[in-house]
Formats: structure tokens, C-alpha cells, sequence
């Protein structure tokens, strides 16, 4: 047979694929390594086709048995392992048949004293190894005992036995618990009865209420479960633990209808609602009410990280009031308008948004003769705009209402010198009253209040209107 075939020279005997990404080469086979396998193969057949030969067998492509035959014949002469010295070939050997007869042929040839053997042996059923079978079955006798091991038998169970493995699983009355025992040292099973309290304390690892009762106890190997229930009747309580290793679980208490109402519990919900309390804030609420900032003067407000609703509360400028007239006998000027006010407006806004704010300037008041102006808007960003209040239009010379106020609430009318009449007051918002009456124009209250007309006496010398008070906004998240 040839030698070993050479392996495939590779870098650990193995075909490698080729890879074009990397530019790796595949393994190259050589001519060489082909014609060594082709020898080899061909050394193999020479050497199965001797095999068969040998065995009288001609090649079959359809079988995939004939090298086992062959085996079988070479070894067995035949197709199945022999069961006789001549199916082996051994022909020196002397077969069960020929001791036998030659045996048989001694005895029956044999003087009076073999036959004498004869008739014995016949006798002891022909056994050639009575010796051995007599001393065989007085081994299997035993002498006379007591007990189980005096007879040798392990697959008994001893009274002494019997009664610790009942002492075990079957669950036995183990009698009163008289005296102050830890618990953790009972590790059988049965059950017992503490028919006292004091004994039955937290510190010998009884359940937390100090009360006699009934303990059952379930112990195997490294596991013991215990129960304990109080023998209250208007008030029974039940008990359990368990150990494992070394390891005791508190005692925890089984709820029964005697301890537990279903009626006085809720179910379980996830808002407010769902547990019908009305006394706390939504998370809603909370949301709206953890921030808020106060613009007075312009500037930029970001919505912060997962606001989406803001609620803001505002207005513009007032307008401011216009000035007495200039006659001899003056009439008190108009009060300026109120602004445009809201309050807690909700918005929906995007988190990380800046918004642009403007705060609206209050209007100036109009000196003797003259209109007041007009007060400025608020805004936030293209959200929300609150107009100004109007500014009062100037004082006429007759005793009527003076000044159509735009945007906001109507002033007093201005009367004649002879009659007192008082100048008109500005136009008040939610936020601020407009300004009182008085020899010259007020200022309007606070935020977005419309300033008062100027005086109508002769001994104010200017007579001007009130200013409008500015506006603000108030933004909450």
C-alpha cells in the first residue's frame, strides 16, 4: 500500500477559499498532489480487490457490503461467527460430544467398585461438581437468630427503624410546648400545641402576637415549613415561615374574611381619578405649576425640555388720557383706554422653542388741547398679541363726554367751570384700574390701566392727561 498522502500545501493543511475584496488567493492544487491522490486511490482498490479476490468475490458496484463479507469469510469461512471448535478450524480440540462418550465408555468399562461409583453418581443426579455444589448450598444456610441482622437480610426495616421513619413524614401529636423553646431548633414533623401566652414570645421566634395556639412543623433535609395559628376564636390568626440552609423568612400572616374586606379596599388604578381622591394635584397641574416667569420689560422666553402647554396671562399698554381744553372755561380731557388683557390662556408650544416677547409701553398723556396717545401691544413670539388701550382724543369746549377711547373702557364726560364737572378716568383692565380724577391726569393702576384726563380748574396750569401704565406677561408651565 502506498505511504500517507502528503497534505495540501496550505498554511495549516487546509483549502482556503480565494478572496477578490482582500486580492487572498485561493489554494492552488498542483498536478503533483492530484496524481499522488489518484496513486493512492489506486494503491487502495489493489489492495480491496486482493480482499475480495481471497474471498471468491467478484466487484459489485451495487453492493456496499462485499469487504465485509470478505472479512467474514476470511475469518469465519462464512457469513456468521461459528459455534463449533471445527467452525474454527481447530481440529487437535475435543468436543463437548467426545468427553462426554469417552467419559461414558470408561465408566461402563470400569470393575464392581466403578460401578459402584456409577450407581452413586446416578444417584447424585451426575453431578460432576457435587463437592463444590454441597459446599455452595450450605453457604446459603444461615444459624438460627433473633433479629434481621443475625439472618444478614438489609432489605428490612427494624421496629427502631420504622418508628424514626414515621416519626418523619407521618404528622404526629408531639405533645405541649410547656416550656419557652426556639422555634428554629424544631426540625421534625408533627405538630404541637403552646397552650400559654408567655411562652410564646418574638424573642423564641414565634410569630409577632404573643398568643398560644397550634404549630405544625414539616421538616426534610435542609427545607422546614412552619404554621402557626392563635387559638383566639373571635380573632384567629394564621402564620407561616420557612427555612432553607441556615436561613429563616419572617413570619408572614394569612388575610381571611375575619381580617379582610374586599369592600374597604380599591382597585388598583393609575390616576387620581381611578382612586377617586379629589383632594390632590394632577399631575397636569403640577406640570403647569412648577414654573413660571414674569416679563415687565421685553425679552425671550424657551419652552423648557417636555413642556408642550404654557398658560399665559397679560396685557398691553393703556392708553393715556388727553389734556384739558384750552378755553376760558375748560373742560376736563378723556380718560385713556384699557388694554386687551388675558388671563391663563392656554397655549401649545414646542419644548426648546424661543420665543420672542414684547411688552407694550403705556401712552402719554396729551398736555393742555391735546390727545393722548395710544399704549403699545404685547406679544409672544406670533403665539398671542394683546392690543394697547387707546389714547383719549382731546377736550372739546362743551360739556359732553370727551374722547372716543379706543380698545378699552370710556372716561368720564368733562363738564363746564360753572357746573365742576370732573375730568374723565381712564379705562381700567383685569390687572390695574385706569387713573382717578384729579387736577391733572393719573397714571393708570398697575398694568395696562388707561391714564385719567387732565383737570378742568383754572389753577392747574397744565391740565395734562394721564400716562398709561405699561403691560406685562406672565408665562406658567
Amino acid at each position: 500500500m502506498q505511504n500517507q498522502l502528503k497534505p495540501i500545501n496550505s498554511s495549516d493543511g487546509q483549502f482556503q477559499d480565494g478572496n477578490p475584496y482582500t486580492g487572498a488567493l485561493g489554494t492552488v492544487v498542483t498536478s503533483e498532489w492530484l496524481n499522488g491522490v489518484q496513486s493512492a486511490v489506486q494503491s487502495t482498490q489493489r489492495e480491496l480487490l486482493k480482499l475480495l479476490q481471497d474471498s471468491k468475490q467478484d466487484p459489485d458496484s451495487n453492493r456496499d457490503d462485499q469487504l465485509l463479507q470478505a472479512v467474514r469469510n476470511i475469518a469465519w469461512g462464512g457469513g456468521s461467527k461459528p459455534t463449533t471448535l471445527a467452525g474454527y478450524g481447530i481440529a487437535d480440540g475435543a468436543s463437548k460430544t467426545d468427553l462426554q462418550t469417552a467419559i461414558n465408555n470408561l465408566v461402563a468399562g470400569a470393575p464392581g467398585a466403578l460401578n459402584t461409583l456409577q450407581e452413586l453418581a446416578a444417584a447424585l443426579g451426575n453431578d460432576q461438581n457435587f463437592a463444590s455444589t454441597i459446599t455452595n448450598k450450605l453457604a446459603n444456610k444461615a444459624d438460627k437468630a433473633t433479629t434481621l441482622a443475625g439472618y444478614g437480610i438489609g432489605d428490612a426495616t427494624s421496629k427502631t427503624e420504622f418508628q424514626t421513619a414515621i416519626d418523619g413524614p407521618v404528622m404526629a401529636f408531639r405533645g405541649d410546648l410547656l416550656e419557652k423553646k426556639d422555634l428554629n431548633t424544631l426540625r421534625w414533623n408533627g405538630w404541637a400545641r403552646q397552650p400559654f401566652n408567655d411562652p410564646a414570645a418574638p424573642d423564641q421566634n414565634y410569630p409577632p402576637i404573643r398568643n398560644a395556639g397550634a404549630l405544625i412543623v414539616q421538616h426534610s433535609d435542609n427545607m422546614t415549613f412552619q404554621q402557626y395559628q392563635t387559638y383566639n376564636p373571635q380573632d384567629t390568626r394564621l402564620y407561616f415561615r420557612s427555612r432553607y440552609g441556615d436561613a429563616w423568612g419572617a413570619w408572614k400572616q394569612v388575610w381571611h374574611d375575619g381580617n379582610f374586606n374586599p369592600d374597604n379596599k380599591a382597585d388598583k388604578a393609575t390616576t387620581l381619578a381611578g382612586y377617586g381622591i379629589t383632594d390632590a394635584p394632577t399631575l397636569e397641574y403640577v406640570k403647569r405649576s412648577r414654573g413660571k416667569k414674569l416679563f415687565t420689560t421685553d425679552g425671550a422666553f424657551t419652552v423648557p425640555a417636555d413642556v408642550t402647554t404654557i398658560y399665559v396671562s397679560g396685557t398691553g399698554g393703556g392708553g393715556g388720557g388727553s389734556g384739558k381744553s384750552t378755553s376760558s372755561n375748560p373742560y376736563g380731557g378723556a380718560g385713556g383706554g384699557g388694554a386687551e388683557a388675558v388671563l391663563a390662556k392656554e397655549i401649545a408650544v414646542k419644548p426648546g422653542t424661543s420665543l420672542t416677547i414684547t411688552i407694550g409701553k403705556g401712552g402719554a398723556g396729551g398736555a393742555g388741547g391735546l390727545a393722548g396717545v395710544s399704549g403699545g401691544a404685547t406679544s409672544l413670539g406670533d403665539l398671542l398679541t394683546l392690543k394697547g388701550g387707546g389714547g383719549a382724543t382731546a377736550a372739546g369746549d362743551t360739556p359732553n363726554a370727551q374722547g372716543g377711547i379706543a380698545g378699552g373702557n370710556g372716561g368720564n364726560a368733562g363738564g363746564d367751570y360753572a357746573s365742576s364737572s370732573v375730568p374723565g378716568s381712564g379705562g381700567g383692565t383685569i390687572f390695574g384700574a385706569g387713573g382717578s380724577c384729579g387736577a391733572n391726569g393719573v397714571k393708570g393702576g398697575l398694568y395696562g390701566g388707561g391714564g385719567s384726563g387732565g383737570g378742568n380748574t383754572r389753577f392747574a396750569p397744565d391740565g395734562k392727561g394721564g400716562d398709561g401704565a405699561n403691560g406685562f406677561l406672565l408665562v406658567e408651565w
